[in-house]
């Protein structure tokens, strides 16, 4: 079940603990405190001062359902879905007879400005604020990291079930950290994700930090590795200094060009130092944030970094039914003659991103030629052609 799914599926058992630790995002409160300490509408304070004292346990909650559509709302940054509960809250408190109670909150809801809400701006807010002291490389001056706002959330992934899994846990610790900070345990905080290419790493990791809301810091790793004696170690150091200013997704991809096995003999020192400065600042950094390391070649890695990771993910090439279920998934919006259960194995051996751009194929032939349903042979023969790309490419 993916962490979206998670909060939908709570229902009538959340509890003023769920409640409390969902609604400590600083960003889901600001525009209530901002209501509280600034408004001179004596209803919009009252209004305001109600909804924060429902997450300090101080008031009685709202129906466990409206809370749940509501979290589920701001979780998946939905300015309109989040209006639409919050109006079934008055309502609901209106056949209670509430109506003051109804009114005021009614004023919070107009007060809302879809255009500076928290929830449309959130995503693009460290964005915004962090291009001053952008880490960039000292000898060319190139960035040495990007800030992306990513699009799709897990459900857009497929994933199998254990990673799904996995993915769940990490995000529930990640939204009940006080509460495992209570009894002096840390949530897990890094992930390092191995399996072939075009396997869906970078995806999840684009996917989670689009489930927590935050910036993906994606580091380059052609600008981060330098020729110049110790520039490697001063670009690390650049990096974990910015990504200290805030919560984010770190993202290592091609972690293997930085975390080599330091006993490999055809490996030249500046890279081994390299290894070692990584390891301390990994050591050293503290923040509440989760750092992500995706590799193709996990039997390049340096035996040190294994145990430095909370989660360690095989990202496998798809089975029968992985295969079925991505064809579907992405060519879904075609009337379909398919028989997938007799096909599915002519793409044994195929990656995630393969089977996409197959799929991109038989869209692009669809269209181009009018057909309006999407049959076995036109599948078939993009494979064809995909397998011929395959072939040239290996030959290289």
């Amino acid at each position: 079940m993916l962490m979206s799914a998670y909060l939908h599926d709570i229902g009538m058992s959340l509890t003023y603990d769920l409640i409390e630790e969902t609604w400590q995002d600083e960003k889901f409160q600001d525009h209530l405190k901002y209501i509280s300490e600034k408004s001179n509408d004596k209803d919009l304070k009252e209004a305001a001062n109600y909804l924060l004292d429902i997450q300090n346990g101080g008031k009685t909650m709202p129906k466990g359902e409206f809370v749940k559509d509501l979290l589920k709302a701001f979780n998946k940054n939905d300015y309109q879905a989040f209006k639409k509960v919050a109006e079934k809250i008055v309502e609901d408190e209106k056949s209670k007879s509430h109506n003051n109670l109804a009114n005021s909150l009614q004023k919070v809801i107009n007060s809302f400005d879809e255009n500076n809400s928290p929830l449309t701006n959130y995503s693009n807010t460290a964005a915004d604020n962090y291009f001053v002291n952008f880490p960039r490389d000292q000898k060319d001056g190139s960035d040495l990291i990007s800030i992306i706002n990513p699009k799709n959330y897990l459900e857009d992934v497929i994933l199998s079930e254990e990673n799904e899994q996995v993915i769940n846990r990490v995000l529930n610790e990640y939204f009940s950290a006080n509460k495992l900070k209570r009894y002096n345990i840390d949530a897990k905080r890094r992930l390092l994700f191995c399996g072939p290419p075009g396997c869906g790493k970078t995806l999840t990791a684009k996917a989670i930090a689009k489930e927590l809301n935050l910036p993906l810091l994606y580091i380059h790793m052609d600008s981060l590795i330098s020729s110049y004696l110790g520039e490697t170690a001063s670009n690390l150091r650049k990096i974990f200094k910015y990504a200290s200013q805030d919560k984010w997704v770190i993202f290592f991809d091609e972690f293997d060009t930085i975390a080599k096995n330091r006993d490999d003999k055809n490996e030249h020192g500046e890279l081994k130092r390299s290894v070692n400065t990584f390891l301390q600042m990994l050591d050293n950094f503290k923040i509440n944030t989760l750092l992500i390391a995706a590799t193709n070649h996990q039997h390049l890695l340096d035996n040190a970094i294994w145990r430095r990771f909370d989660e360690i993910m095989f990202f496998d090439k798809p089975d029968k039914n992985k295969i079925k279920e991505t064809i579907r998934k992405k060519v879904k919006i075609f009337k379909s003659d398919l028989d997938l259960d007799k096909i599915a194995g002519e793409f044994i051996g195929m990656s995630y991103a393969e089977i996409e751009r197959i799929a991109k194929e038989v869209m692009r032939y669809c269209i181009l030629n009018d057909k309006s349903v999407l049959t076995n042979n036109i599948l078939l023969n993009s494979l064809k052609d995909e397998k011929r790309r395959k072939r040239v490419r290996e030959s290289n």
